[in-house]
Order: C-alpha cells, then sequence, then structure tokens
C-alpha cells in the first residue's frame, strides 16, 4: 500500500524502525516500496508460527475444540505453497517441531487468561489490524498509526495484555533488553487504548527460541519436550519464554511513545520534502540479522542505485499490516 495517499501518511513500527535506522533505508523501503525479491528464510518461518499460533488462539477465544494435527495440516500447506530453494535449517520438520513444544509447554486451557473479545465485531482479539488516527497534521498530512496486535489477553487477575509472538534464533539476555526498550509494544498499547478508550495494563513477549539444532531434535511423546535426537547432546534446541512489562507505571509510557512517533515522522517527512535522504552508514549497514537489504545498492556510484533498485533483485514491496 502506498504510505502516503489521500492527504495521508499511514505509518507502522516496521516504517518506523526503518526511518530510526537509516533514512535512505526507509525512502528505499516506504516511498520506492521496494524490497528483496527473495524471501527471508528466517522471516517466512517466523510468520508461519505465527498463523499456526494464530489459528490456536482464535479457537480458544471462541471457546471452539482445535487439534495440533490441524497445526501441523496448516504449517504443511503454508511451506508447499511457498517453496524456498535455500531454507536450511528453518524449515517444515522444525516448525513441526516447535510447535509441538510449544503446545507442551503452554497446554491451551490450563493457562492463566482468557483471549479478550473485541468489543465492537464480537470476535476474539486476534489478529487485530488497526488504523488509528493521531489527530495530527505533519508537513500537509495527517499521520494515521497501523498495525497488526496478535491476541490481546485478560488474565485472571483482570489485567489486560496486549501479546506478541516474537520467533528468534537468538533468544537471550540481549535479546530481552532489546525487547523490553522496543518502540513497537508501547504503540501497540497506546493503539489499544485508542481504539477501546481504556488503557492496557502492559505489554506481553511471547518467544519462541528455535534454534538451529532443531533440525536435530525431536519431540519426546512421553516428557512432552524437545529434545536433541543423539543422547550425548547438550544443545537446547528450543527455548520458550514469557514476560511481560506493565506499561501504566511509571504512567506516561505511551503518550511519551506518541510524541516520539511524531518527531520521527516529522524527520522522514522533511527528508521526503527535501527529497534527500541521508545514508546512516557502516553502524546499521550490518546487524545482528546480517547485511541490510539495500548494503549492495548503496554499495553502488549515487547514479546507479535506481537501476540496481529496479533490477530484478528488488520487487514491489506491498506488504502492509492492514492486509496481510
Amino acid at each position: 500500500m502506498n504510505p502516503i495517499r489521500d492527504g495521508c501518511f499511514f505509518v507502522d513500527n516496521s516504517a518506523i524502525e526503518l526511518i530510526t535506522t537509516c533514512p535512505w533505508l526507509a525512502y528505499a523501503s516506504i516511498i520506492r516500496q521496494r524490497r528483496p525479491a527473495d524471501d527471508s528464510p528466517a522471516l517466512r518461518f517466523g510468520g508461519f508460527i505465527h498463523k499456526a499460533l494464530e489459528y490456536r488462539n482464535r479457537l480458544t477465544g471462541e471457546g471452539k475444540p482445535w487439534s495440533e494435527q490441524a497445526q501441523i495440516a496448516l504449517l504443511s500447506k503454508l511451506f508447499a505453497d511457498s517453496p524456498l530453494e535455500f531454507e536450511g535449517w528453518r524449515n517444515l520438520q522444525s516448525a513441526i517441531t516447535a510447535i509441538r513444544g510449544y503446545n507442551a509447554y503452554y497446554p491451551p486451557g490450563k493457562e492463566d487468561y482468557k483471549v479478550a473479545t473485541n468489543q465492537t465485531t464480537g470476535q476474539p482479539y486476534v489478529e487485530q489490524a488497526f488504523a488509528v488516527d493521531t489527530h495530527k497534521v505533519i508537513r500537509g498530512l495527517r499521520i494515521i498509526y497501523t498495525g497488526r496486535i496478535d491476541v490481546k489477553k485478560i488474565t485472571s487477575a483482570g489485567a489486560k495484555i496486549i501479546c506478541d509472538h516474537k520467533t528468534s534464533s537468538t533468544l537471550g539476555d540481549t535479546t530481552w533488553a532489546d525487547w523490553e526498550v522496543s518502540p513497537q509494544f508501547r504503540g501497540y498499547c497506546w493503539a489499544d487504548r485508542e481504539c477501546t478508550g481504556e488503557e492496557p495494563d502492559g505489554y506481553e513477549v511471547d518467544a519462541i527460541g528455535a534454534k538451529e539444532s532443531i533440525s536435530n531434535a525431536m519431540f519426546n511423546e512421553v516428557t512432552g519436550q524437545v529434545v536433541p535426537i543423539s543422547a550425548k547432546s547438550k544443545a537446547v534446541p528450543l527455548e520458550l519464554m514469557r514476560q511481560t512489562t506493565y506499561t501504566k507505571v511509571p504512567p506516561g509510557q505511551l503518550d511519551e511513545w506518541y510524541e516520539n512517533m511524531l518527531q520521527q515522522v516529522d524527520w522522514f517527512l522533511y527528508c521526503v520534502e527535501k527529497n534527500s535522504f541521508p545514508r546512516f552508514r557502516y553502524n546499521h549497514c550490518i546487524g545482528k540479522y546480517g547485511k541490510c537489504q539495500f548494503y549492495n545498492v548503496c554499495a553502488l556510484p549515487e547514479q546507479n542505485r535506481e537501476d540496481a533498485l529496479m533490477s530484478a533483485a528488488y520487487k514491489e514491496n506491498t506488504w502492509s499490516p492492514l492486509f496481510s
């Protein structure tokens, strides 16, 4: 979806991440709407895990029975419909093993929460897309914040929690510290407050740490654990952890996020006005997931970058949280 249309600028968390990482990266992805032609095995793997969890959350929220076999069938179809020539260890069997381990670790019906209900639609608050008017006009454009909330939970104590599923192969202290300060979750809490009129108590990161060793692991039917096939291996193929952050204490966190987001959008739209997009080189060219998706484009002389963006190495970026 074109982010600038009908006098509005539609911005989501992914766009904010790009804007604050590198203006030229944001320009290529948001304004020029380009992305690599080859899908990322990591993003695809995580996305398919999300689909399997969505199935479980939705039926749980409706109070209907669901089956692990149906989840496995869904994963099988997703992988078959979107084959990759090189997917490495992030394959169908690894996804099945991870989901089985997740279901055993978090058995449905025995958890200390229920899935919230969308009071407007009466449907479970699962994969809830939103487009929230910020009531701000910046550089002639009305700012609309968009996104998609994985699931909203209500605990037995009555706390309303925005939950986001995360898959990562590097689950550790650094990853958790990164999520702790991530603006994404406060943005989702802000959007939920604007849509419902009631501020949620906080957010939960539901992390699935699937390591490369999961390709040499199996689900133990007796213990309900994912364990290495080799008894001599000390690998930990699957780590599961949830952490809740309460954003009401200290108060004002969501309002601070709102002001920060608008400042970031203002600066980016200034770049759009001037048609000048600085490149924040070196520190962000190579991150924890490897090279920037436009690394090879930036390495070219300026006069050749346009041709590179329009080459077969890239395709149109049509992704939107409103229609994914």
